[in-house]
């Protein structure tokens, strides 16, 4: 990857939520449609997008551990006041 590629890809994510893991398992924990002990268990936190991503914007990704599928939960700002 070179340098215009990742700066391309450091302006849609949000950095800070990025590398706080705790905080995204807070905010997707909060949706009423999470499962919560299967996804305590088995999910792993990839990134998030901040608003300017044009495909997927404010959205958290989780991995599934076991059937390896990508999990996208949207976010909005008062999600981040948890």
């Amino acid at each position: 990857m070179d340098s215009k590629q990742l700066e391309k890809l450091r302006s849609v994510l949000n950095i800070e939520l990025s590398q706080n893991s705790n905080l995204a398992f807070d905010i997707a924990l909060s949706k009423k449609y999470i499962e919560k002990n299967y996804f305590k268990k088995y999910m792993r936190y990839l990134e998030a997008t901040n608003s300017m991503h044009p495909r997927w914007p404010n959205c958290l990704f989780f991995k599934d551990s076991i059937t390896r599928e990508t999990l996208r939960i949207k976010y909005d700002l008062y999600d981040l006041a948890v």
